[in-house]
């Protein structure tokens, strides 16, 4: 899960690059587009996530629901 929320926050919060964050995060692109496809289909914003991490493990939860990256 810890994953999956640095990569949004690369995304949403410094603005990175797909290529960029996949390698940081040493994944490949496709499941950097995942996430964010799955995000995205959530229906969320990443402001809602916010504030801290407290609420982002939830909302990723419900994202990602049974189908969560391991």
């Amino acid at each position: 899960m810890r994953q999956v929320v640095e990569a949004l926050r690369l995304a949403f919060d410094q603005g990175r690059s797909q290529r960029e964050i996949a390698q940081a995060l040493r994944v490949s692109q496709s499941t950097i587009n995942e996430y964010r496809s799955r995000f995205a289909a959530s229906g969320l914003t990443w402001s809602q996530t916010l504030p801290g991490w407290i609420a982002a493990p939830v909302a990723m939860l419900e994202a990602f629901g049974d189908q969560w990256p391991g």
